[in-house]
């Protein structure tokens, strides 16, 4: 009985690969059409996909032979793959590294966002994305960004991106015309979904992925 019921199971898990691989490339074409290099880690830190924009990274990445990634830069590749350790042990939050620019590159921030709760669930093989940035001026992230990292609603997105702007809670509220407490309420939602544990470690992380690449 088994044996005959063996090739509809290998047929079933090759259709879940497909559709699983079908999910990562559409999310992959979305950041990229705000304007962001991207990648998926997976397991051991392998890139299992990515964008366009990111295979432009050549100058700065290397191509190991096991497929995990890593930068040229030996300090940031050491900070890299110290928190692509950490991702593996599910001890990650979001964490952002920075490669120094060079007479061929200019700066770029690496931003390393694990894939937790219902993300999780359609992208089962997924640990992380990669997002890369190019130093230019701060600002927030759009909203397209944050519900594919965080898995945000509109009025959470809403409030990271005035948070990031530079309002305080009470400044939030009065814009939004609702009561500071749904405001505080909201922030600590955004910190449980971006596994952070400060406010200030929120808005320096969403101001780094809100960078928008030079032309």
């Amino acid at each position: 009985m088994l044996d005959e019921l063996r090739p509809h199971l290998a047929r079933s898990a090759l259709i879940s690969c497909r559709l699983e691989l079908e999910r990562l490339n559409a999310s992959l074409t979305g950041i990229e059409a705000i304007g962001y290099p991207a990648a998926v880690i997976g397991n051991g830190g392998r890139i299992i996909a990515t964008n366009s924009s990111f295979e432009g990274l050549d100058s700065l990445v290397i191509a190991t032979a096991s497929g995990r990634f890593a930068i040229r830069n030996k300090g940031a590749n050491d900070a890299m793959q110290t928190e692509l350790d950490k991702l593996s042990r599910r001890y990650s939050t979001a964490r952002s590294v920075a490669v120094p620019g060079d007479n061929e590159n200019a700066p770029v921030v690496f931003h390393l966002v694990p894939i937790r709760g219902r993300a999780h669930d359609l992208f089962a093989s997924a640990e992380a994305f990669l997002i890369a940035t190019l130093a230019s001026r701060p600002k927030a992230p759009p909203f397209e960004v944050l519900n594919t990292l965080f898995d945000l609603t509109p009025a959470e997105a809403r409030v990271a991106r005035l948070l990031t702007s530079g309002l305080s809670a009470v400044e939030i509220a009065k814009v939004g015309k609702v009561s500071t407490e749904t405001i505080r309420g909201q922030i600590k939602s955004l910190l449980r979904k971006s596994g952070m544990h400060r406010q200030s470690d929120l808005i320096l992380f969403l101001a780094g992925i809100g960078l928008r690449n030079s032309p």
